[in-house]
């Protein structure tokens, strides 16, 4: 909220646009925000704030039917030059290369945790399990014979199924996804991250006698060779905390074409393992966000662009090109070139020492792509 009272106490409108990603609930919401909504979120003594409500029919967005230019011209138009361009940068890194096919097999185990109280984990391939069945991006009787006599069902073969059969069907779509998840939350380990389930992210992990951790790291606009520190330690009043940086990384099917979205997250701990409270990660989290503007957005994404591709120009999530088969890669992040700019939108929108909007023009628009679970 205070990161919209610097947009409208210039008279710039803001519209909140919220996704409801649950399934069979898809669907897209504008609100333009209002000084009474301004006025419910605002905590002020023992009154506490309210959420801002949006109404399921007058804030819907339909497709086809062009109801947010109908409904909210009037409140961004004046901001909108046609007479400029923009980079709209992303955060969906690209496949390059990625299995093309997806085998089953039939097993007589039930989970992961039968299968290996029988088999080492590292005599067994990636794979999932799903009502009886292995899957799996591997050739398991060729590269994994013990796993393959000690899990298939005697007499049991194969089933195959390619990439192009895999991305027209929701349900191996969403086992190829799950699979591939495997692969990235085994990299992400090797360089030193750590999953969290109940936040679902991947955190830099501080040893029992560290109070911070550094990274080796070249900065994005003039490319310097420094330090970031990704794990440290706070005191903000009576709490005391560390603060971890964190990434969600998530597999995304656009039609059949395959990213992975990266988004900047925080993980905030009392003790380098231990969650704090919902309601204190809320309140440092947006402290943060709030101050965050495209530049450091941009940043945070180079950053993990940077150090999870070791500063090259791909990265090689897992690499079997000495087997003949195919290695999983992604390139750097998509970005676009749109015929229209924000030039008020940047930085230094709003300038302290004059007190009113800044001309500048920002250099991009970042746009982030956000998951629901």
């Amino acid at each position: 909220m205070e990161y919209w009272k610097n947009y409208r106490q210039y008279g710039y409108q803001v519209l909140l646009v919220i996704f409801d990603g649950r399934k069979g609930n898809e669907y897209l919401y504008c609100k333009q925000i209002t000084d009474v909504d301004v006025g419910l979120t605002s905590k002020k003594g023992k009154q506490k704030s309210q959420p801002i409500e949006f109404s399921k029919t007058l804030n819907r967005l339909t497709v086809g039917q062009n109801d947010f230019i109908s409904q909210f011209q009037a409140s961004f138009k004046s901001r909108i030059h046609h007479s400029s361009t923009e980079i709209l940068d992303t955060n969906m890194w690209p496949f390059r290369s990625e299995p093309r096919w997806l085998y089953t097999y039939p097993t007589h185990f039930k989970t992961k945790k039968d299968i290996f109280s029988k088999i080492g984990q590292g005599e067994a391939p990636y794979f999932i399990i799903k009502k009886s069945v292995i899957y799996t991006f591997n050739l398991i009787e060729k590269d994994f014979k013990l796993f393959f006599e000690q899990v298939v069902s005697e007499g049991q073969k194969r089933s195959e199924h390619r990439y192009q059969d895999v991305v027209k069907s929701v349900v191996f779509r969403n086992y190829y996804v799950e699979l591939m998840n495997e692969y990235i939350r085994d990299y992400l380990r090797k360089r030193g991250l750590h999953y969290q389930r109940d936040y679902k992210r991947y955190y830099f992990f501080l040893k029992d006698d560290q109070s911070e951790y550094k990274v080796p790291y070249r900065t994005r606009k003039i490319d310097k060779e420094t330090e970031k520190t990704v794990v440290n330690y706070y005191q903000y009043g009576k709490d005391e905390f560390f603060r971890h940086w964190a990434v969600e990384a998530k597999p995304l099917f656009v039609e059949d074409k395959l990213y992975l979205v990266i988004s900047h997250k925080y993980l905030f701990t009392s003790d380098r393992k231990t969650p704090l409270k919902p309601d204190k990660i809320t309140k440092y989290t947006n402290f943060i966000n709030a101050r965050t503007f495209n530049d450091g957005v941009l940043d945070e994404l180079h950053f993990w662009w940077h150090y999870l591709a070791r500063g090259g120009s791909e990265l090689i999530l897992f690499d079997v090109s000495a087997l003949n088969q195919t290695s999983i890669t992604l390139g750097k992040a998509i970005s676009f070139t749109v015929d229209f700019g924000i030039p008020l939108d940047s930085k230094k929108l709003f300038a302290k020492k004059k007190g009113v909007p800044a001309t500048q023009t920002s250099p991009s628009t970042v746009t982030q792509i956000s998951l629901p679970f």
